[in-house]
């Protein structure tokens, strides 16, 4: 289920990352995204595995 977790946040993190410009408030997808990224790390925290760059790389790198 870890594995599993983590293939999805990486997937989802790829997706935000080459991810056209939104506008702000108005793009739901994005939004999403952006919930479901947050989703999936706090499952992966409860777990205890999840290394701290996994949420910022994204951003970071934007």
């Amino acid at each position: 289920m870890e594995s599993n977790l983590k293939n999805k946040l990486k997937e989802l993190n790829e997706e935000i990352r080459y991810y056209p410009g939104p506008i702000a408030g108005c793009d739901v997808q994005f939004d999403w995204l952006l919930e479901e990224r947050i989703r999936l790390t706090n499952q992966l925290k409860k777990m205890g595995n999840i290394p701290r760059r996994e949420p910022i790389d994204v951003i970071d790198q934007g």
